[in-house]
């Protein structure tokens, strides 16, 4: 009996020891209603985002007179291919219809290297005519 004594002193002791268990706190009770409240959410509106532009941007024309003294395949390049052609010898006449006018440019065979360069232009509107630019 005797080995069972030191063995209640200890067990008896650690139960000292340990720390006092702090109480839960109180949780305020709620009534059916309050739970009930408490389950309904308001739905909240989206973020409508606004609007796309239906407009396309305008794209800045270029002016004729930056046009002289390029060679053809820049032009093509900018502008893109003529809606006609018509040979005025020595020169070739590129006719384009842009969204504000209709207008012409004369390219003359350079006679070193026979490239074509723009040398003038013909225009239905000289005020207020540009080239419309090639969009990628």
């Amino acid at each position: 009996m005797r080995p069972l004594i030191p063995l209640l002193i200890l067990a008896s002791l650690a139960a000292c020891n340990t720390p006092e268990r702090s109480a839960a706190p109180a949780v305020p009770a709620t009534t059916a209603d309050e739970q009930v409240e408490a389950a309904i959410t308001v739905p909240v509106e989206p973020e409508i985002p606004p609007p796309l532009p239906t407009d396309k941007p305008a794209v800045p024309g270029i002016p004729l007179d930056r046009l002289i003294g390029l060679e053809d395949d820049m032009v093509t390049a900018l502008i893109g291919q003529p809606a006609l052609r018509e040979d005025r010898a020595p020169a070739v006449v590129w006719v384009y219809e842009a969204s504000t006018c209709r207008f012409g440019l004369l390219l003359y065979p350079d006679l070193e290297t026979s490239d074509r360069t723009v040398l003038s232009y013909e225009t239905d509107q000289p005020d207020s005519c540009t080239a419309d630019m090639v969009m990628p």
